[in-house]
């Protein structure tokens, strides 16, 4: 469970380190020359930091070095790949350690998430690249499963009619983002397709509640439907404020700095869309955050406050933003 900490000042009154130690518990020490500006880390927190941050450099420097990757040519490509994904991955958590500890209270916050995201978006490519490479050295008889037996299905990434071979990616059924009819192959009462069922439903369920509390956010293009009251919720015409309460979600989103959640969060177009094929703890995650939002707990005020900033910006697609849930960010250039 995240604390919704105010994000220090960069002025001298800020006397609390505000790392987190290994163990994601609040540092207590006091900030090393807090005199000076922008100074928020207590000295061996200074030193941590220092140390992680090294062993992340020298292992995404590991990783750039690698830069044979293509597949199609001879079976050292693929160790490169299968090499460099390790590395990409070690460079990812090496990343995240950094931002969660760190900087989850800062506004240094954005360059890590663009740089985070970037990372992430990396290494996924060059496992999609593995997979297709395996997929083609296999053949069919190797690479699957009977149909209607296994707890996974190919997603389809690329085809086309010149293509002689369908790009897939596999993935859990049970996975949100896979949707019901994908398992058409499967019997009625196979049990994969009851638990389908029941983990759809409670999406729907959890994601209503949040629409509850923050009716702004429901982007979906048609009315919400409540079987129950046997009536229609009518969503007001959008205002400023339901625009600036779209923002605060996606700041949480970026304080969040969930790698996985945020690559997601790239890729939807709409709140709705992100939400209908989100895990259910993420969910109530949100609720809980809008819950504290809702009751103007002092600690949350600063995501209102970004998103005020976010929705003057207007920024546009550039180098330093990045696009979360149809619309872009401003973020600032990694370090």
């Amino acid at each position: 469970m995240l604390a919704y900490t105010q994000r220090p000042s960069n002025s001298s009154t800020v006397l609390r380190c505000c790392a987190f130690d290994k163990k994601g518990s609040d540092c207590e020490a006091r900030v090393f020359q807090p005199e000076r500006s922008g100074h928020t880390l207590c000295l061996n927190q200074h030193h941590e930091y220092k140390k992680l941050y090294k062993s992340y450099k020298l292992k995404h420097e590991a990783y750039d070095r690698i830069t044979q990757i293509n597949a199609d040519a001879d079976t050292d490509a693929k160790k490169n790949i299968e090499t460099k994904i390790g590395l990409g991955k070690e460079a990812l958590s090496l990343r995240n350690q950094v931002n969660r500890r760190f900087f989850s209270t800062s506004q240094d916050n954005r360059s890590h998430v663009h740089e985070i995201l970037r990372l992430q978006s990396e290494v996924d490519d060059l496992e999609e690249k593995l997979r297709k490479w395996e997929a083609n050295c296999k053949g069919p008889a190797e690479s699957g499963t009977a149909r209607g037996t296994s707890n996974q299905e190919p997603e389809l990434v690329n085809e086309s009619p010149q293509a002689k071979t369908t790009d897939r990616v596999w993935k859990s059924l049970l996975d949100p983002t896979i949707p019901k009819s994908r398992l058409g192959s499967f019997p009625s009462d196979n049990p994969i397709i009851a638990i389908k069922d029941f983990l759809t439903r409670n999406t729907k369920l959890v994601v209503r509640e949040l629409y509850s509390i923050v009716p702004s956010l429901n982007d979906s293009l048609s009315p919400i439907l409540d079987e129950e009251a046997s009536n229609i919720d009518m969503k007001p015409e959008l205002d400023i404020r339901d625009i600036i309460i779209r923002f605060v979600f996606r700041e949480f989103l970026i304080y969040k700095a969930d790698s996985r959640e945020l690559l997601r969060a790239t890729r939807a177009q709409t709140i709705d869309s992100f939400l209908q094929e989100s895990f259910i703890d993420d969910i109530e995650e949100y609720i809980k955050f809008f819950k504290a939002f809702v009751k103007g707990r002092f600690d949350t005020f600063w995501f209102l406050r970004d998103a005020v900033c976010d929705f003057l910006l207007d920024s546009q697609p550039s180098s330093t933003t990045t696009c979360i849930l149809g619309v872009e960010i401003a973020m600032e250039n990694a370090p």
